[in-house]
């Protein structure tokens, strides 16, 4: 047991890729470096950092959204797996210190869903990309009108 909290909290410590919500922008060029993409219109920075892509979305000025994967790719171009280990750790670097609740896990399908008390959720996939999404309830709530648009045209239009 204490050599597996003696491994947690040294992954931790060299992890400089540790992703955060609730950080502002400034925090997270200090964590990850100068972003490699910035969308000033989505309020999105993309880093590279420690084998890792880390995409942040702002609200406020603050991290309300994160996309984290692999910088490393297979063979068909996607991004590789993040282990059980790394999964853990990124969510808790996010969770506040409030533990994570598995609210489905779909082995055949390869996802996993997670919510951290009423304000945060996570979801990973394998398919079609490993990629790690932790986000604010807020930001869930800001993006269902837009979600939930009405699409012009129809396929008469093609």
């Amino acid at each position: 047991m204490k050599a597996l909290l003696l491994l947690s909290v040294l992954i931790s410590l060299a992890s400089p890729a540790l992703a955060r919500i609730g950080e502002t922008r400034e925090q997270c060029e200090a964590r990850y470096g100068k972003p490699v993409r910035v969308d000033e219109k989505d309020q999105r920075t993309h880093h590279e950092k420690a084998g890792f892509q880390v995409e942040c979305h702002f609200h406020e000025d603050k991290c309300d959204h994160l996309k984290i994967s692999h910088a490393d790719k297979d063979a068909s171009g996607e991004p590789l797996p993040l282990s059980d280990s790394e999964l853990t750790t990124l969510l808790e670097a996010s969770s506040n210190g409030k533990a994570w609740e598995i609210v489905v896990k779909d082995d055949a399908a390869g996802s996993v869903f997670w919510t951290s008390g009423e304000v945060l959720q996570a979801f990973y996939s394998t398919r079609p990309r490993c990629v790690l999404r932790i986000e604010t309830q807020g930001y869930l709530d800001r993006i269902k009108p837009a979600q939930a648009a009405p699409k012009t045209g129809t396929i008469k239009d093609f």
